[in-house]
């Protein structure tokens, strides 16, 4: 079963925030930190660059199956006789098993990324284009899930390999300090720990709302847009498979870039506006610009503004949370949140598309007003920013955030201490509503299995 994009791009730069941090406390901090922490020497930078080179091969096998169930929408109703609710529903089975796994682990976030996630956003590019090309070509469209499972054991085979060379790293070099907040940072999160979620910022929260509408408008429409291509454009699906491919993944090497910007420009809160904007004019265009020309502004438009919002909302995750220990804890509740929310889109999807005779006039209003929501929430957040220094303080450089370190170190302080009692009530309050989401997602799943949806 394919992995969502948006989730594989967001685990990427998640990865890569952590280790970028990793690596400018090694060089930024006092030299005698490292060695008051365990008396061991960082990572020389060919430990790095054998670390990113793993990565990198990990990550893009393990996007090249992104996009190719999307991809192959037309031909999988095809072949195997369903509607688009049946459909939605066997996208929806990933997210489901992902929801459920997700309770029980962290996920890692300790290694780096800029140009390792633009070699996955690679990976996934060629998946997503070659499908349907090898479904033509082999008569079998079973063949392009066997090559998926010959590139994901491959996958599997680097993984044991970097999960050694970690074990051997660990024991070999020391970790390394927040030079902001003196903090030492631990090279990945085990578990999901339910106490840690008392210790997640309001901020996070906020950051978690927008991701719930942008994240799943990109998902939900990114799985469907090689059909609406097809319709649109009067094509094939080998050709339309090449035009969703750059769609999603045109913008990959601007990812290696995104990174150095964030870090001497940052802005987080007018890039997510930005970013929202973006993927609202493109779902507009599609809805109110249904022509040729239309459709191919929509997915530029797409293709090219929402490239780096990855990056730049998993960044702002990462700021926002005072105790960097946490960040696994944090990320895995962004990951479940998003897969239970996908569910129950992609099936209200599903279900307006099949009333609507196959048509993508009516399901396509569901993608603008998720949108829409997506850039009210990003003007929140602007207001936000401008009203709290727990959310400024996102719009700082990293440089700007090393200047303000005692002022930072107050307000975790007071976040720990005297706040203490609130923002447990507030996390207590948003656990309580990712819960009654996670029941809302499997619901809808099992309504869609037992209503015959799945035969």
């Amino acid at each position: 079963m394919a992995t969502p994009v948006n989730n594989s791009a967001e685990m990427a730069a998640a990865a890569e925030k952590s280790q970028h941090d990793i690596d400018d406390a090694e060089f930024n901090s006092p030299a005698s930190s490292a060695a008051s922490l365990n008396e061991k020497p960082p990572p020389p930078w060919t430990w790095k660059l054998v670390a990113v080179i793993l990565v990198t091969l990990v990550r893009f096998g393990g996007s090249w199956s992104s996009g190719i169930t999307g991809a192959m929408k037309t031909t999988l109703k095809k072949q195997l006789k369903i509607n688009n609710t049946q459909y939605a529903l066997l996208e929806a089975s990933e997210d489901f098993m992902t929801t459920v796994l997700i309770l029980a682990s962290g996920l890692l976030t300790d290694r780096l990324g800029g140009a390792e996630l633009m070699v996955a956003k690679l990976g996934a590019f060629t998946g997503t284009s070659t499908a349907n090309i090898i479904a033509v070509n082999t008569g079998d469209f079973a063949w392009v899930f066997w090559v998926a499972v010959f590139i994901n054991f491959f996958t599997n085979i680097c993984s044991a390999v970097f999960f050694w060379f970690n074990k051997k790293s660990s024991k070999k070099f020391g970790h390394s300090v927040d030079p902001v907040t003196g903090e030492k940072l631990i090279k990945k999160g085990k578990k999901l720990d339910i106490h840690k979620v008392l210790e997640v910022p309001w901020v996070f929260w906020v950051l978690m709302l927008y991701s719930l509408c942008y994240t799943s408008t990109a998902v939900v429409f990114s799985g469907n847009a090689t059909e609406l291509a097809e319709q649109r454009f009067d094509i094939d699906s080998v050709t339309a498979g090449w035009y969703t491919a750059l769609v999603r993944y045109a913008g990959f090497f601007i990812v290696p870039f995104i990174g150095i910007l964030i870090d001497f420009i940052a802005n987080e809160p007018r890039s997510v506006v930005a970013s929202s904007l973006g993927i609202f004019i493109s779902m507009a265009l599609v809805n109110w610009a249904p022509t040729v020309s239309g459709t191919a502004a929509a997915f530029g438009v797409y293709a090219v503004l929402t490239s780096y919002n990855p990056t730049v909302l998993i960044d702002g995750m990462r700021a926002s949370l005072w105790q960097q220990s946490t960040f696994g804890t944090a990320y895995s509740l962004k990951i479940m949140m998003n897969n239970s929310i996908n569910i129950v889109v992609r099936i209200v999807a599903g279900v307006i598309q099949d009333a609507d005779n196959n048509s993508y006039d009516r399901v396509v209003v569901l993608y603008v007003a998720m949108a829409a929501l997506s850039v009210v929430v990003s003007c929140v957040i602007i207001f936000l920013a401008w009203r709290s220094p727990d959310l400024r303080h996102l719009q700082w450089t990293r440089k700007q955030r090393m200047d303000q370190a005692v002022m930072l170190a107050n307000r975790k302080e007071r976040f720990l201490g005297e706040k203490a009692t609130r923002n447990a009530l507030i996390s207590k309050v948003c656990f309580c509503l990712l819960m009654v989401l996670l029941l809302g997602g499997w619901a809808s799943y099992i309504w869609g299995a037992i209503t015959g949806h799945n035969s």
